[in-house]
Parts: C-alpha cells; structure tokens; sequence
C-alpha cells in the first residue's frame, strides 16, 4: 500500500495520509512443458526480503510437494545469475540456466570464454529467435552449460 502524506488547509501534516496505490510482490514458480505453463505457487516478499529468497522458498516448497520430476532445472532471468543464488540452487540439487546479461559483465564474459570456439550441443530454432546450448565438463564439480541467442 502506498500512503502520501496529507496536509490540512493550513499546510499542517494530518495524522492519516492518504492511500495512491498498492505494491504486491510476487515471486512465481510454474511446471513448463512444451506449451503447457503451469503455475504452481507464489511467494510474497516485502521490504526486508528479497525476490531471490522468496524464489527459493517457493522451490523448496514446490518441489517437496510436487516431487523430484517436476524439479530437475530451474530457468530464471537475469537477475538470478549471481553466485548466491546459483550456489544455493546447486546444494539443492537442481540445475539452474540463467540469461546472462550486462547486469553480471564479468560472469558473462567468463562463460563467452569458456564457450569460446566450441561448437554447440544442440541448437533450438524458434519462428523468430534461436539459441544455441553448449555443455562442457564439470568445472570445481559442477557441470556447466551455455546458451547463445541468434
């Protein structure tokens, strides 16, 4: 909820305000399958949270009450590519693939290194977008792998 200030006539502050608007945080988890999308639970956050902490509660939950086969991989944008996040999806057993954008310079130029010259596992071809999937080794015991989009 969003609360203004208010002022009397004579430009005193009154002790109610005056309500604008409304804030609701969400952090959403959804099953997808070819074009199936299936939400499967939210996770509210508020002001002394985080959208990445309620993201991994919401993945706990869900995949205690879904199962190991609806939990293998977890897809999340960019703002998910730093190490804590990955780090704690890792320990739970999971795989993460996040987009790597200038949020992260170094980690992405690090995977550009990485990837660098390797011809991809598997190219997926969309009507207006494509990506290509690289894999490599496991590096300090963990498997990586890499996307590019064309």
């Amino acid at each position: 909820m969003v609360i203004v200030p208010h002022q009397d006539a004579a430009g005193r502050p009154t002790p109610v305000g005056t309500v604008v608007g409304q804030q609701h945080k969400l952090s959403l988890l959804a099953v997808v399958g070819g074009e199936l999308v299936l939400p499967t639970g939210v996770e509210p956050y508020g002001p002394h949270d985080s959208e990445q902490a309620a993201s991994l509660r919401l993945l706990d939950r869900s995949a205690a009450a879904l199962g190991r086969r609806f939990a293998q991989l977890v897809v999340a944008d960019s703002l998910y590519a730093g190490a804590p996040f990955l780090q704690a999806v890792g320990d739970r057993g999971l795989h993460a693939v996040v987009r790597l954008k200038a949020n992260v310079p170094t980690l992405a130029t690090a995977a550009q290194a990485r990837f660098e010259g390797t011809a991809p596992t598997l190219t997926i071809r969309g009507a207006r977008r494509s990506a290509a999937a690289f894999h490599r080794p496991p590096l300090r015991n963990r498997a990586i792998a890499g996307f590019r989009n064309g």
